[in-house]
Order: structure tokens, then C-alpha cells, then sequence
């Protein structure tokens, strides 16, 4: 998986919004925060959002194998659903 940058007021925004991009947990992302969020001169110039890159862990085989297997699938029947779980340790 690929990872993406992600600009936001605060560095938390930023992550819900990665959250969100990739539809997985904070804890299933690896953060890496580029830029934090200054406020310049009495918060008046200079205003910089917080800048992050973030990229999907790669212990998370379900959610890549779905990945996959839903491109696979939409070039084959577009309107075929897939979906996966995770049973026991393996």
C-alpha cells in the first residue's frame, strides 16, 4: 500500500482524516508527522497547517487482501460485493 500526505489545522485532524481515507484505526496506521501547526506572530501571519504522511500498516493482510481482491472482482462484475473477516490466529 501506498502511503499519502494529509494537511490539516492540527496534526489529530489530520489523522481522523488519514483514518478516514484509508477506513482503517489510528492504530492500524504508521504516522509520521511532517510539519506542525504554527500560529506565526500572535497568530496573526505565517499560519502553517500540520502535515503528516501516513501509511497503512502492513500486518493488515484482510484489509489488503480486500484491496485486491475488490479491483479483481469490479474489472470482472462491477456490481459484485465482496467482503472479509479475520477467524482465529492465522
Amino acid at each position: 500500500m501506498s502511503s499519502v500526505e494529509i494537511e490539516a489545522k492540527t496534526a489529530q485532524e489530520a489523522i481522523e482524516k488519514a483514518c478516514k481515507h484509508f477506513n482503517l484505526s489510528e492504530g492500524e496506521l504508521d504516522i509520521e508527522v511532517l510539519e506542525s501547526r504554527s500560529a506565526g506572530i500572535f497568530g496573526l501571519a505565517g499560519n502553517k497547517k500540520a502535515k503528516i504522511r501516513v501509511t497503512p500498516k502492513r500486518d493488515n493482510s484482510i484489509t489488503l487482501g480486500h484491496e485486491i481482491l475488490t479491483k479483481i472482482i469490479s474489472l470482472i462484475s462491477p456490481d459484485t460485493k465482496i467482503s472479509a473477516e479475520k477467524k482465529g490466529d492465522d
